[in-house]
């Protein structure tokens, strides 16, 4: 049985919710509180709005200086089509 702390809201920087942590402050088998992890979490996913957005002016700043076409066989700019298209539902990934 695991008794847990209150639900602490994560908010983006503009103040909007954007999800609960709920970290184990107990239980019957000694799990503690793991604040090192629980907190870079709330605040990677309280960024990840931006960061998305960030990740997308990027790609189409590259796509449009690529005369060529080149960029979208290079595999970091794969990677983030394919980041982009996690976070936005376009993929089963």
């Amino acid at each position: 049985m695991h008794a847990y702390s209150s639900a602490a809201p994560v908010v983006d920087s503009k103040g909007k919710l954007v999800a609960y942590v709920c970290g184990a402050t107990s239980s019957s088998k000694g799990f503690a509180a793991i604040d090192e992890i629980i907190e870079p979490r709330a605040q990677l996913i309280a960024a990840a709005p931006e960061l998305l957005e960030a990740l997308k002016s990027i790609v189409q700043s590259l796509a449009d200086q690529d005369d060529e076409g080149m960029i979208e066989h290079v595999q970091p700019m794969i990677n983030a089509r394919a980041a982009i298209a996690k976070a936005t539902g376009e993929s089963n990934g």
